[in-house]
């Protein structure tokens, strides 16, 4: 009974469970396309933020660790590592200093020690987010330098003292120096009583004993005070001699003492009083020059400086050897987290994988099949038979979509029969409207031609106003080429070389923009000038200014925002007078070297303004034989190559440079030659203008 029971029970959950999935799976099936889309990627979603939040997790430690090794480990032993060789620097440079005196090894200390300042700031600050032991062998460090950094500053002032620096030589000074000036006067005293006395034998021989006394005595101070400095073994021998020809002499006076006068004797007892006092000093001076104390700042430096600089780079170095065994560790463990976590996304993704697998053949069960079956029946619609209909089997809306395909079949049907009276009707429509585009496109080339034939009359009467060569050989003293090749069919760059009256007028000029409006503009321009010159305008202020406004009215006449930079030049008897605003005029002298004029505070565009003589200057350059000017457009220095890098004054200055000991011909092809070599296959997209003048 029980077990029927519970067959029976068994039997009804199936059943329950059967029914409560196949519910789910029409809610599924009938669930919208975008819907089911959000079912799917709401759920990859969710396993991918799973993935993400465990490889966060699992980098996380490795990026802190990362983080202070790149913030504070690696910083902290490279600014020891620098301390380090900073602080040997100063160590060697104050020893140079010592040794030399040279004021170049103080210079360069005070350099090496503002840097290592700056690295134990560097250590100071970075120590704060580094362990105690890190931070208490900064402060030690700290503490060290500040009591070393107060011995260079003495090791430099006993240097440069050399009394105080060397004691031998202060104790000369402060306790042998009366002693020997009192010796010296008093021996000059009884000198000069002796030579009044009669020239007898005794006399004589009295005389020669005391200047001998004198003589050796002198000697020996110097030599005293050579050993003292220098320490040099032949002096010490040398002293020694002569202060045993010293005491012969004096012995000498000694034993002739009953022959000197009342005056001689008291200058002879004040002599043996501070021979006493003097000679007790040599054996001292002697002791101190051979001893560790010879001089004080070398002393100094061996007991004091050296050492402290020696415990501050042990203490660098431990800082350093601390620091390489942290960031050892920390990399280690770094790489550890690294590894857990690739594990961890690893298996994540193999998870996510799987699932997105699943949920793409769950997704191909649920869309892509609906649709690969209303293909195969939109295929057999495409084929002819009006007559095909699409199962309808879901709410989504693939269903809706096969309920209107065979709703559309039904309407193809009807309309396939009115379809040809459509046709027919239609292809009249297109008739008359190929009709229309014909007779447009011939309008259109008609006027094509029109604007093309204006566009080329407007070059040609360019070309023709420009200068010939044979107008720039017959200026006297003057050797001019010019170039100009527009970047259109009608370019806006001007130039012109006008001559009368001794003196001869350079124009240069470019126009904003290309086309019809800048040629005409061009050609005004031209005009204008050639205008002003005939009637012999020599002021420049004047001649700019009418210039402008006869350009200025025309402009506004055409209603035209066109305008242009122009400098105008003037040459007379070796002088050049440059006005107008324009690019920089480049002065060449006989040897090649360069000079620029910036022309900004010489002029104003023309065509701007109305009035412009408040703006207008003048500079006057000198042109002896030899010298020269370059004029050009920034269509030279503004060319481009491939890679969208501009040719540039500088390289325009050197390549004129290079060529000027040639004609003004070749100097202009050199230039253009280069400029064209660096355009390249680039398309030129502005006019190219070039005008050399030299001075024969």
């Amino acid at each position: 009974m029980n077990s029927r029971l519970n067959a029976f029970k068994a039997k009804f959950l199936n059943d329950r469970v059967q029914a409560n999935r196949r519910k789910l799976a029409a809610q599924l099936r009938n669930q919208k396309i975008g819907q089911k889309l959000n079912i799917a990627f709401g759920i990859l979603m969710v396993m991918t933020f799973l993935v993400i939040g465990r490889n966060y997790l699992g980098g996380r430690e490795a990026q802190v660790n990362i983080n202070r090794t790149q913030n504070t480990r690696v910083p902290t032993a490279l600014a020891s590592a620098q301390a380090q060789a900073n602080l040997l620097k100063m160590l060697s440079q104050v020893r140079a200093y010592v040794a030399t005196g040279d004021p170049e090894y103080r210079y360069r200390y005070q350099g090496s020690r503002q840097k290592f300042e700056a690295d134990l700031a560097q250590m100071e600050v970075l120590a704060n987010h580094s362990a105690f032991d890190i931070r208490d062998r900064v402060g030690k460090l700290k503490q060290t330098y500040q009591v070393w950094s107060e011995l260079p500053d003495q090791l430099i002032a006993l240097r440069d003292d050399l009394l105080e620096n060397q004691p031998a030589l202060k104790l000369l000074d402060s306790q042998g120096k009366k002693p020997i000036i009192i010796i010296q006067r008093e021996i000059e005293e009884m000198l000069d009583d002796q030579q009044t006395r009669s020239p007898s034998a005794t006399n004589t021989a009295l005389l020669l004993d005391m200047a001998e006394f004198q003589s050796s005595f002198a000697l020996l101070v110097s030599a005293l005070q050579s050993y003292l400095v220098t320490r040099s073994p032949s002096f010490r021998f040398e002293y020694n001699a002569l202060a045993q020809a010293n005491q012969n002499a004096w012995l000498e006076l000694v034993a002739k003492k009953q022959f000197l006068t009342a005056n001689q004797r008291t200058s002879f007892d004040e002599i043996a009083n501070r021979r006493t006092e003097f000679f007790r000093l040599p054996p001292q001076m002697f002791e101190i020059v051979e001893s560790d104390r010879y001089r004080q700042e070398l002393f100094l430096l061996k007991t004091q400086a050296e050492p402290l600089a020696e415990d501050m780079l042990s203490q660098l170095d431990q800082i350093v050897t601390a620091q390489q065994l942290m960031l050892a560790q920390e990399l280690k463990k770094a790489n550890r987290s690294l590894n857990q976590a690739q594990l961890q996304t690893l298996i994540w993704g193999i998870f996510a994988l799987i699932l997105a697998i699943a949920m793409a053949f769950w997704l191909r069960r649920q869309i892509a099949e609906p649709i690969k079956r209303l293909t195969d029946v939109t295929r057999r619609l495409q084929d002819g038979d009006l007559s095909v209909k699409a199962a309808v089997n879901s709410t989504d809306e693939v269903g809706k979509l096969a309920d209107s395909f065979n709703c559309m079949s039904g309407q193809l049907k009807h309309a396939f029969v009115t379809l040809e009276d459509k046709v027919t009707e239609r292809t009249a429509q297109l008739a008359t409207a190929n009709q229309e585009i014909q007779a447009l496109n011939q309008k259109l080339k008609t006027e094509n031609l029109r604007m093309s034939a204006q566009l080329d009359i407007v070059r040609q009467m360019q070309h023709l106003i420009l200068p010939k060569a044979e107008e720039l050989q017959c200026i006297e003293g003057l050797d001019i080429a010019g170039f100009m090749e527009p970047a259109d069919e009608v370019g806006g760059d001007y130039y012109d070389v006008l001559y009368s009256d001794g003196v001869v007028t350079i124009g240069i000029g470019d126009v904003t923009g290309h086309g019809l409006e800048s040629g005409i503009l061009m050609l005004m321009t031209q005009m204008g000038v050639r205008t002003l010159k005939e009637i012999r305008e020599t002021d420049p202020v004047r001649f700019l200014d009418t210039l402008n406004r006869t350009i200025y009215k025309n402009i506004q006449r055409m209603n035209s925002d066109k305008n242009l930079t122009l400098a105008i030049l003037n040459y007379a008897q070796g002088q050049v007078s440059v006005s107008g605003q324009h690019e920089e005029t480049i002065v060449v002298r006989e040897g090649g070297k360069i000079e620029r004029i910036d022309t900004i505070d010489l002029g104003f565009p023309i065509g701007l303004e109305d009035e412009i003589s408040d703006f207008i200057d003048h500079t006057l350059v000198q042109i002896n034989p030899g010298d020269g000017i370059v004029l050009y457009t920034d269509g030279i220095t503004e060319a481009e190559n491939i890679n969208h890098i501009q040719y540039g004054i500088e390289k325009l200055c050197q390549v004129v440079h290079q060529n000027w000991q040639k004609s003004a011909e070749e100097i202009k092809q050199a230039v253009i030659d280069d400029v064209q070599r660096h355009i390249g296959q680039q398309k030129v997209f502005d006019d190219i203008t070039l005008l050399v003048l030299k001075r024969n």
